[in-house]
């Protein structure tokens, strides 16, 4: 029988397996298993203090992929529901976000109450994430929607 675990806890496995091994190669970057891991939790722990929890959703508006995958690890540690960002108002009602983070170096202003992404969320400035919750892994955590070529909304969620 397959064992059910979330994203985070899997990435989790091979950041105890392989610390140092690369995890994430960009030309001007690299980040280990256990960087990254680092990274997810401590957006975890920034995410929870702003309310985000168990069956929220989550939007993140920037083009940056390490913020990305640090966004969707935290998500996936406290049983967020992760949407993806596709422009102004083209988000469905449906899928909503609860929560909109925001890329400072943006050059468009953040929405009304989003969460501004600053060096505080940095692993080096956040307290130690709690990991023994474990959250609900048949719960939805990616939720993907288009309007395809009919201009009816549909979605696929993870």
């Amino acid at each position: 029988m397959p064992v059910s675990r979330s994203f985070a806890l899997a990435h989790t496995a091979s950041a105890q397996a392989a610390p140092n091994a690369p995890a994430l190669v960009f030309p001007d970057q690299t980040l280990s298993h256990l960087q990254l891991c680092r990274l997810g939790q401590a957006f975890a722990q920034r995410m929870r203090q702003a309310g985000v929890g168990q069956g929220t959703r989550v939007q993140l508006k920037t083009p940056d992929p390490t913020l990305l995958l640090a966004v969707l690890l935290g998500t996936s540690w406290l049983g967020a529901q992760f949407v993806p960002f596709s422009g102004e108002g083209s988000t469905p009602d449906a899928i909503k976000p609860s929560h909109v983070l925001f890329d400072p170096r943006q050059r468009e202003a953040p929405n009304e109450g989003a969460v501004v992404i600053d060096a505080e969320w940095s692993p080096a400035c956040t307290p130690e994430f709690d990991a023994s919750f474990a959250p609900n892994c048949d719960a939805p955590w990616l939720w993907v929607h288009t309007t395809g070529t009919t201009g009816n909304p549909k979605f696929l969620s993870l």
